[in-house]
């Protein structure tokens, strides 16, 4: 496939891309904006119905309770007059035929009870009670239309003082509805005086003026979003208040298709949560829809039960919002913006086009040819077109390439002989890798230096080491070829070496070369480690050092200081492995290891092995009354003078604290004995002076020896502890062999 059609490809796979994914981002942000803009519109829809609910509630209680004063207030009046003729009058007769009469007219009753709610008289119109109490029933028992005992409670109220006006809900005898009256009670010494009057014509009055609010709020079915959606009002029942196209009173069944929920507890559990629900319904007048559903309540609360059996619990301000709707009207903005959007990019994809094929396909098809033609033939041909002379990345590039072309041939040779350097490379790291020791490092760097620069070369490797005043040189090519003099005036003065004193690689005509005869030519490269020159790879010859090969050079000396370095410091981990950091012979973990090859050699062989087990008198009171670091010192000549008198076959180690061992190999206990005798006089002779003024210094030995005494390690070096203890109590600085039959008793004993 041609270049120019997978640009083509390319750009128009860029393309369909771009477009999808801008218009599917700008689709997810329209539809989140819009949706988020019709909730917004929606929910302050839903709050200003709200508000407007409230006040229509605020507006019937209101009109209830004015009613309800004004009745109150009338019978308060007749009470008042009662009372007042009856004080006037004192014991006189009351004129009850006028005062009945008023009462007839006005439609008001006035009954007295005694303390046990008996009734005493009744003036005017009869109460609708009167007419279903029995013969001889107490009032006190007379129930209202919610089973209290009603008379009781006012009569309870009255005694308290608690209030003076009631509502009683009455069921009337003849039509077996519910008669609604409004009771006034005053207290006299122990009689009850009561007034009251049917209230139910009021409780239609308040009922027509609800009624009429409510039909006031149907109106606000009247709230739509188009065909996004609309308001609505439902009340604690779920009847419609304010329904598009329904009547007030329907009572909504509707469920959602998916969870199975009612839309009441649906538009609950909204109202509840304060947040959008969705929802899959069958709404009257739409059919099935998906919509978001949100809801606010408008709670009913009135203490007074005349007030309150007009009206529900409260109500619901709902908003319904339809998702395929808000969908399509999306849908229909995008397919405008899409139209242009797809005009806009195909216009540049044609424009492209054009541009990829003149300014960029006809030359790289030109810089092809020739590039096919310069490795094909190894020649240099002229470039088709004004390529060369162009200043734009094209032009670049075919100056690059006509350069690169030029030195192809050149840098050939060049190429394989790094190529060879490199696989040597390989090979001294590969081997390298694989040494054990310093010698076999040195050997293989050695090798590679001649395998990489010739047998011509001359070559050295220097250690340098200032704090100790080292200066020595690991190997030299030939041999015996530095002048040590040269040298001892760099580790007196490094600074005169560039090498040294920057840390760096120098190539060229040194004057401080350290070969006794020097060549036209030299090549220092330092081997750093942590800040510090360690060493340094001296190479001279007759002509100069190419990059590559300076660059191998500083590689492997890296490799090559790096392996020596490694070499060392496990050699120096290993001793100290095995060696007491203190007085510098083994530790008790060598001794071990070493004592059971050898008296498993033993076993073999038939041969006997002495353990000699050392212990310096009175050490303690020496770190007492000199210090530790005299303590230290003593240990220090001590373990010199067992190194001292130790043959290559046996071993000297620092068993713990002040306890030395001393293992002779193929030594019986007769000749284990001179030995350690001899070690206690050369301690008890050695002169102390230097290291405290008055010290004297005396040890205490046990002997035990294989197979005389035990046949296991840890059961000899037991046995000689025990006559090493056996030494001090006998009075210290002698040697004891141990003796099964001796009375080893260490209770006694001291150090």
């Amino acid at each position: 496939m041609k270049l120019r059609n997978r640009i083509l490809i390319f750009f128009l796979i860029t393309f369909l891309s771009s477009f999808f994914t801008v218009f599917g981002t700008l689709y997810v942000f329209l539809y989140n904006k819009t949706r988020e803009n019709f909730i917004k519109n929606a929910e302050s829809a839903v709050r200003v119905s709200q508000m407007y609910i409230k006040g229509a509630v605020d507006d019937i209680v209101n009109y209830a309770q004015d009613e309800k004063l004004r009745e109150s207030t009338k019978l308060h009046t007749f009470i008042s007059r009662f009372l007042a003729l009856k004080k006037v009058l004192g014991n006189g007769k009351l004129p009850f035929e006028r005062l009945n009469q008023d009462l007839l007219k006005a439609g008001v009753s006035l009954w007295v009870l005694d303390s046990s709610g008996r009734l005493l008289r009744i003036l005017g119109r009869h109460p609708f009670f009167y007419y279903v109490l029995d013969d001889g029933e107490s009032i006190l028992k007379l129930k209202d239309a919610d089973g209290r005992y009603f008379i009781q409670e006012i009569i309870t109220s009255l005694s308290l003082g608690e209030k003076d006006t009631f509502f009683v809900r009455f069921p009337l005898v003849t039509a077996g509805d519910v008669g609604i009256f409004l009771v006034v009670g005053r207290r006299d010494g122990e009689n009850f005086i009561l007034s009251s009057e049917d209230f139910t014509g009021i409780y239609g009055s308040i009922k027509g003026y609800r009624d009429r609010v409510l039909s006031e709020l149907s109106h606000l079915s009247e709230l739509r979003f188009g065909k996004i959606g609309f308001v609505c009002v439902l009340d604690s029942f779920m009847r419609v208040v304010a329904f598009p196209d329904l009547y007030q009173g329907k009572v909504l069944l509707e469920r959602d298709a998916k969870s199975g929920k009612p839309l009441g507890d649906l538009i609950k559990d909204a109202a509840l949560e304060k947040r959008w629900m969705e929802a899959d319904l069958s709404l009257p007048g739409y059919g099935r829809k998906k919509v978001l559903l949100f809801a606010i309540p408008v709670y009913v609360k009135i203490k007074n039960s005349f007030v309150s059996n007009m009206l529900p619990k409260g109500f619901y301000v709902c908003s319904f919002l339809f998702k395929d709707e808000i969908k399509r009207s999306i849908g229909i903005a995008l397919s405008k913006i899409g139209t242009a959007v797809f005009a806009i990019m195909l216009a540049a994809f044609l424009a492209l086009n054009y541009l990829l094929e003149r300014f960029v396909v006809s030359p790289i098809n030109a810089l092809s040819e020739f590039s096919e033609r310069v490795i094909r033939t190894r020649e240099i041909p002229n470039i088709r077109g004004n390529i060369l002379g162009s200043k734009d990345e094209i032009g670049k590039l075919a100056h690059n390439l006509y350069s690169m072309a030029r030195d192809l041939v050149r840098s050939e040779s060049e190429l394989k002989e790094k190529l060879k350097l490199e696989n040597a490379f390989s090979d001294f790291l590969s081997s390298l890798s694989t040494t054990k020791d310093e010698a076999g490092a040195i050997r293989e760097f050695m090798f590679f230096i001649e395998e990489v620069y010739g047998r011509e070369i001359k070559a050295a490797y220097i250690g340098l080491d200032k704090e100790a005043d080292i200066f020595y040189p690991l190997f030299s090519i030939p041999a015996h070829s530095i002048s040590m003099e040269k040298a001892k005036r760099i580790l007196d003065n490094p600074d005169i070496c560039h090498a040294i004193r920057n840390r760096e690689i120098f190539a060229g005509n040194c004057s401080m070369s350290l070969f006794k005869e020097g060549d036209r030519y030299q090549l220092c490269i330092p081997s750093v480690s942590e800040g510090k020159v360690v060493g340094i790879l001296l190479l001279s010859r007759d002509w100069s050092f190419k990059g590559h090969e300076v660059d191998i050079g500083r590689r492997m000396c890296f490799h090559f200081s790096m392996v020596i370095e490694r070499l060392r410091l496990l050699e120096k981990l290993r001793e100290m492995a095995v060696k007491d950091p203190l007085t510098g012979i083994h530790n008790r973990m060598f001794l071990m290891e070493f004592l059971c090859k050898k008296l498993a050699m033993c076993k073999r062989r038939g041969e006997k092995l002495t353990i000699v087990m050392f212990d310096l008198d009175r050490f303690k009171q020496i770190n007492d009354r000199y210090g530790h670091s005299v303590g230290d010192a003593v240990l220090k000549k001590f373990a010199e003078i067992l190194r001292k008198h130790t043959r290559d076959e046996d071993i000297a180690a620092r068993y713990g604290g002040e306890e030395f061992v001393l293992g002779l190999y193929g030594v019986d206990e007769a000749t284990g004995l001179l030995v350690a005798e001899r070690i206690r006089e050369i301690l008890e002779n050695t002169d102390f002076s230097r290291i405290a003024k008055g010290l004297k210094v005396t040890c205490s030995a046990g002997i035990a020896t294989y197979p005389d005494h035990g046949e296991d390690l840890e059961e000899l070096l037991a046995k000689a502890d025990l006559a090493m203890y056996k030494a001090k109590m006998k009075g210290r600085n002698r040697v004891v062999i141990y003796n099964p039959n001796s009375n080893f008793n260490l209770a006694s004993s001291g150090a």
